[in-house]
């Protein structure tokens, strides 16, 4: 007998399925390779090799594996606290709306110039995360480091001065710019121990050294969803601060699970700093679509 287990299966499109179903047993979507699966399922792009552009006869494929799949959801075999949601919401300064509407004249007009269909997809990505850094109160452009003032870190402070000093704070953000104003902010208010951080700029070993000390004394966790959102048990602490989101679903959940497992007896507090009439406004309503 063969069973997959994934708290996953599709994290990246249909082209996860046929090594899935493919260890199972051939049979099942009936291809015997690779090329003859994508021949059928899949478009690539034509300037840039290995680059999936489209999914075709998903139908298909639902059909064909549907008689081999089931899904168990934690509440349908755990018993865990409730989820609780809440939203903090700032606007933009006149200066950070001003570099906000200049990138997406500038990128757009880029895109407008050379009209090719592959790229553009490449520089709407671009502008996306252009527009997430002005909402965080920089821009990196063309690798110049561009700051300027903005209300998203006094937005996290406020959140984090309205939770009970006794509890452990974890602090999702995207960038590490982000993480850098985060830590000293938090620091200055609360010590040079009060933090542990955990992210890819970083050794393993010091890693697993930032997580014990996030267990026996720092108060706050600070991680990008990157480095921190798989694998780890964080039960320790029942109030999480989305500084920034990403596109990505599957992420997302991952991060908010980290302490939303077998062992937590605290109902978890997930609040996200938003920026209002701006990029975050689009992340937002993605990541309740896939959901």
């Amino acid at each position: 007998y063969r069973l997959v287990l994934t708290g996953t299966p599709l994290s990246q499109g249909v082209v996860d399925l046929f090594a899935q179903m493919r260890f199972l047993s051939p049979k099942i979507l009936g291809y015997t390779s690779f090329y003859s699966f994508a021949a059928n399922h899949l478009e690539y792009s034509d300037k840039f090799p290995g680059m999936i552009v489209r999914a075709h006869n998903v139908e298909y494929l639902a059909a064909k594996i549907k008689p081999y799949v089931y899904q168990v959801t934690k509440n349908e075999c755990l018993t865990l606290p409730d989820k609780l949601y809440d939203y903090h919401c700032f606007d933009m300064t006149f200066e950070q709306r001003e570099h906000y509407e200049a990138a997406k004249y500038e990128l757009l007009t880029e895109i407008d110039t050379y009209s090719d269909p592959y790229l553009d997809r490449i520089r709407i990505f671009r502008i996306f995360s252009v527009l997430q850094q002005i909402v965080s109160g920089f821009w990196n452009r063309n690798g110049k480091l561009i700051t300027f003032p903005h209300r998203r870190l006094s937005a996290m402070m406020d959140v984090v001065q309205r939770v009970p000093e006794n509890e452990k704070i974890i602090i999702w953000a995207k960038f590490h710019h982000d993480i850098d104003g985060i830590t000293k902010q938090l620091q200055t208010a609360y010590g040079p121990n009060s933090v542990a951080l955990f992210h890819g700029g970083i050794s393993e070993k010091q890693r697993n050294a930032e997580l014990e000390k996030f267990r026996r004394q720092a108060r706050f966790f600070v991680a990008t969803q990157g480095a921190g959102g798989h694998g780890l048990t964080l039960n320790e602490a029942s109030y999480v601060i989305f500084y920034n989101n990403g596109f990505k679903y599957s992420e997302r959940m991952q991060a908010e699970d980290r302490c939303h497992r077998i062992g937590q007896h605290n109902n978890v507090t997930y609040i996200d700093i938003h920026c209002v009439s701006s990029i975050d406004d689009r992340i937002d309503n993605a990541l309740r679509k896939k959901s």
